[in-house]
């Protein structure tokens, strides 16, 4: 069940792309025209490693889409630099499941596991 913010409005939720919160989601105003800033975190906190590796992570992503523009630009290629930006994309995805993974296992037991 969303939570509502301070202005009465339904909570939308959203990813944050902070160095300090990398991927982890919470619930944010949803009305542009009234910044009430309300937040409520949906995810656990990250790991201080995940913390660390997924920014460079980032970071990477950008500056090989960048230059994959650039080349694209210059050469023309678009499938190359499309199945580069595939695996990348994937490698993040994996990275993130196994960061949660490894988070909930040393959390309390969890519905999903059988007795």
């Amino acid at each position: 069940m969303e939570p509502n913010c301070r202005c009465g409005t339904a909570a939308a939720l959203k990813t944050s792309w902070t160095d300090s919160n990398p991927g982890r989601r919470f619930w944010g105003c949803d009305n542009r025209s009234n910044a009430c800033n309300f937040h409520q975190w949906f995810d656990p906190p990250m790991c201080a490693r995940s913390k660390a590796i997924i920014p460079g992570l980032l970071r990477r992503i950008r500056n090989l889409e960048d230059d994959a523009k650039k080349n694209e630009a210059a050469a023309g290629v678009n499938r190359p630099v499309k199945r580069k930006k595939s695996i990348l994309v994937l490698l993040f995805v994996l990275l993130i499941v196994w960061v949660f993974v490894r988070a909930n296992k040393n959390a309390s037991p969890s519905v999903l596991e059988l007795p």
